[in-house]
């Protein structure tokens, strides 16, 4: 028997050329992208913000970022915290500015409906807008 200390072996990390490299987290390999550019992690950001609003679980906006840029989970993790931020701050919308975003559309769509020549359509947007202005009940 040979007496030998029992730790672990050491981490390595390698690297490779053009701008790839090989990360260790407990001795398995992961292939890891480029660092992102400003505009490309906002575009992340903006996408993991999509996938929290249509409700996907951490561990699903994990796999998938993970696979489509090609970071670790830890970066993924990090667009998540930032979404999240966003979402609460869309969340805090006051009632006035809720209401002239939606009597705004509203016009729009009428606008398009007479357009088109669809003016069942544009006064059911009029009196909508009515209702929520309170002109109407």
């Amino acid at each position: 028997m040979s007496t030998s200390n029992s730790q672990p072996p050491k981490r390595a990390v390698f690297y490779c050329v053009s701008f790839k490299q090989l990360c260790c987290a407990q001795n398995v390999y992961k292939v890891v992208g480029r660092k992102g550019t400003n505009a490309d992690i906002e575009l992340r950001v903006q996408t993991v913000y999509g996938w929290l609003t249509e409700g996907n679980s951490r561990s699903t906006i994990v796999q998938k970022g993970s696979n489509l840029w090609q970071v670790c989970d830890r970066q993924v993790d990090t667009y998540i915290s930032k979404a999240r931020v966003m979402l609460e701050q869309d969340c805090q919308m006051s009632r006035q500015a809720f209401l002239a975003e939606a009597l705004g559309n509203l016009r729009r769509l009428q606008a398009a409906a007479e357009k088109k020549g669809n003016q069942q359509t544009a006064l059911n947007c009029l009196r909508l807008a009515s209702e929520l202005a309170g002109l109407m009940k």
